[in-house]
């Protein structure tokens, strides 16, 4: 072949290596969801756990995408660190105070990481020297594990309960009835000699009064003894009496006395 044949073919070659790389540039621009030439910056997150998070993963802050997740690694037995690739413009958003956390896109989405909190007096974060930490919060897989852990102690309970039920045999509960009843009847008992003490504490003080008073009646002075004892008396009371019964003047009286209730009427 010519080196002038050569020439045309060189070129196309060289052309369709050029169009290759630009074309994967953007694929990976466009996979990661960031220009190529932007300016980046790394941060360091601190969290418990993974949570299946992979490289790659994006990081939202604010509900906007500002970068992904660059690597994954273990720190320590408690502690994962996690590097995060963020536009270097979203930075000043970012504070000393702000926090990170794991979510899901959806129910059964991939993991992501999300930025939030961050008072806007606090200072700026510093990716040479500041770490974001990882918020308290109950994830799902959490909450479901302690559920299970309730459902679990529930079911220890009912099972205790039921135990201590059936030591508690019909032979042991008719004796604490029969005991009770005992116990009933004799507070009643109690209750009774009591009442019928105090009847009788107050029937003897009545009977005291009573012996007293006829004691007066029959020994004197008084009108009692004297209308019971004195014979006189009643003769003269007697005579008055008897005597009234046959004066015209009473009569009369009592005739007026009796017309003038008939009149008020």
């Amino acid at each position: 072949m010519r080196a002038k044949d050569k020439t045309p073919i060189i070129k196309v070659g060289i052309f369709l290596t050029f169009l290759t790389i630009v074309f994967m540039i953007m694929v990976i621009s466009i996979g990661k969801e960031h220009a190529v030439f932007e300016s980046k910056v790394n941060l360091k997150a601190v969290v418990d756990t993974a949570a299946t998070l992979k490289p790659g993963a994006f990081v939202e802050l604010r509900g906007i995408r500002v970068g992904v997740v660059d690597n994954i690694k273990i720190i320590d037995f408690d502690k994962i660190e996690i590097i995060l690739n963020v536009s270097e413009k979203f930075l000043p958003w970012i504070k000393k105070d702000s926090q990170v956390s794991i979510k899901t896109a959806g129910l059964v989405g991939d993991k992501f990481i999300e930025i939030t909190g961050g008072q806007s007096k606090s200072s700026k974060f510093d990716p040479s020297i500041d770490k974001l930490y990882s918020k308290d919060e109950l994830s799902m897989d959490q909450f479901l594990t302690k559920g299970d852990d309730v459902v679990g102690k529930t079911k220890d309970l009912l099972s205790e309960v039921q135990k201590l039920l059936s030591k508690l045999n019909e032979e042991k509960f008719g004796s604490h009835l029969s005991q009770t009843g005992k116990d009933i009847n004799s507070i009643s008992r109690d209750i009774a000699q009591a009442q019928l003490k105090n009847t009788l504490i107050e029937l003897n003080k009545t009977s005291k009064k009573i012996n007293s008073i006829l004691e007066r009646v029959e020994n004197g002075p008084g009108t009692l003894n004297s209308l019971i004892y004195d014979n006189g008396l009643y003769q003269d009371m007697r005579k008055i009496l008897g005597g009234a019964g046959n004066s015209g003047v009473l009569k009369y009286f009592i005739r007026k006395s009796l017309e003038n209730k008939k009149d008020d009427n």
